[in-house]
C-alpha cells in the first residue's frame, strides 16, 4: 500500500507542477479549481493530490483536516467550495 502511495504522488506531482499555476492564475470557480486537482477523476481530491500545494506534511495535515470537515478522509466539491468561499 506505501509504495502505491508513493507512486501515485511521483506519477502526480509532474503533472501538479504543471496544473497548479494555471489552477491558482485567478478567475477560477471553485469547482474549476476542484476538478482541476482531482487528478484521477472520481469526484474526491485525498492528500496525494494536494502534495503540489502543500509540499510541507504538517501543513497539509493540517489543511486536509480543515477541508475534510466529515472526517471521511477525502475531500468533496461541498467541502472544498465552502473551504475556498472562505
Amino acid at each position: 500500500m506505501k509504495r502505491l502511495k508513493i507512486a501515485l504522488i511521483l506519477l502526480l506531482v509532474p503533472v501538479f507542477m504543471f496544473t497548479a499555476v494555471a489552477v491558482f492564475a485567478g478567475g477560477e470557480t471553485p469547482q474549476e479549481v476542484f476538478y482541476s486537482l482531482d487528478v484521477n477523476h472520481d469526484g474526491r481530491i485525498i492528500k496525494e493530490e494536494l502534495v503540489i500545494i502543500y509540499p510541507d506534511k504538517t501543513v497539509l495535515e493540517t489543511r486536509f483536516i480543515e477541508f475534510d470537515k466529515n472526517g471521511n478522509g477525502y475531500i468533496e466539491i461541498d467541502e472544498f467550495v465552502v473551504y475556498y468561499k472562505k
